[in-house]
């Protein structure tokens, strides 16, 4: 099944595809925030498409301390679904954190680094997915 993963943010929204089958993600170029939620399920919708992804996997911070970003982004969840689009959640926490640490790892300055960060925590967010229902 292809899988379409979501790091959704009020700024950007990072994007993987993935292929549970094979448990195997890549990143995609990230997508700007509308400013709203209604506005932005309707553009991963249309990535979904693009993507021929028939469910979204999006990260929620369950775990961390900022229990607004996770209500927000289980609000995002609601809207994707009032547009007919199969969601599931998984815990987003430290994704961001463990992808930046990454990429200062591989030597990628600060500007690289703020234009993947969010696809490469959708990859993270996708391969969590796919480790916990045997992907």
């Amino acid at each position: 099944m292809r899988v379409l993963g979501v790091d959704w943010g009020g700024a950007r929204i990072g994007i993987a595809v993935g292929e549970s089958e094979f448990g195997i993600a890549s990143p995609r170029q990230l997508i700007t925030a509308t400013g709203t939620l209604a506005k932005d399920a309707v553009l991963i919708k249309d990535q979904m498409v693009k993507e021929k992804a028939t469910l979204a996997v999006v990260g929620v911070p369950y775990h961390e301390t900022n229990d607004r970003q996770a209500r927000v982004c289980l609000q995002f969840v609601e809207r994707l679904r009032e547009l007919n689009v199969e969601v599931v959640t998984v815990d987003e926490s430290l994704t961001s954190a463990q992808s930046n640490q990454d990429m200062i790892d591989q030597g990628m300055k600060a500007a690289e680094r703020r234009q993947k960060v969010d696809s490469e925590s959708a990859v993270r967010i996708l391969l969590r997915f796919f480790n916990e229902h045997g992907g």
